[in-house]
């Protein structure tokens, strides 16, 4: 008897609150019930980097003179930590081999390669573009620019176009302009 009743005052109390209103309610428990059990792992790894901040905040400075690991950053030149961390020029034929290597390993086509320098950030970094003419399936164009932009962090795609070679073909004709980033040299 108790129950019918309880189950009568709920009824009530929803037929109240429409479908909105049921609706919020549930959300809420929702929320409450993922604040309950995602809470205690944030604690947790909230601990760990107060511990990580606490080991940190403990080591000895480093010795006058000696080179800081991290990029700098002056508040007053911003370009600065990002020129720290763009490859020496040096790099730019190693790169250009691994392009050609990641593209001969996909099965993409290069014809040639055509290059064009422009300085930037001050002249204190180099932008090279690299416009490739290649030939492959979508698949394999697509892993082969996915590999270079992963393993090279300076370098980043600019323009792709793609072009069937013939109607109902999978093979492309693409046109790819690839920038890669270094530090001038001094």
């Amino acid at each position: 008897m108790r129950t019918r009743v309880w189950l009568a005052a709920i009824r009530d109390v929803f037929q109240r609150m429409g479908a909105g209103g049921v609706v919020a309610l549930l959300l809420l428990v929702a929320a409450l019930g993922a604040g309950l059990v995602i809470a205690p792992g944030l604690a947790a790894d909230n601990r760990e980097l107060a511990a990580q901040l606490e080991q940190l905040e403990a080591r000895p400075a480093a010795p006058a003179g000696a080179a800081a690991a991290a990029p700098r950053y002056d508040p007053a030149d911003p370009a600065a930590a990002l020129w720290d961390q763009l490859p020496a020029a040096d790099r730019f034929a190693p790169f250009v081999d691994a392009l050609q290597a990641q593209a001969a390993r996909r099965g993409v086509v290069i014809d040639r390669t055509e290059y064009r320098f422009q300085p930037v950030l001050g002249n204190r970094a180099l932008r090279t573009q690299l416009i490739l003419p290649a030939h492959g399936d979508y698949v394999r164009i697509r892993a082969w620019l996915e590999d270079t932009l992963h393993d090279f962090p300076s370098a980043s795609l600019q323009e792709l176009a793609l072009h069937r070679v013939s109607e109902g073909s999978a093979q492309l004709d693409a046109r790819v302009v690839i920038a890669f980033y270094t530090r001038s040299a001094k």
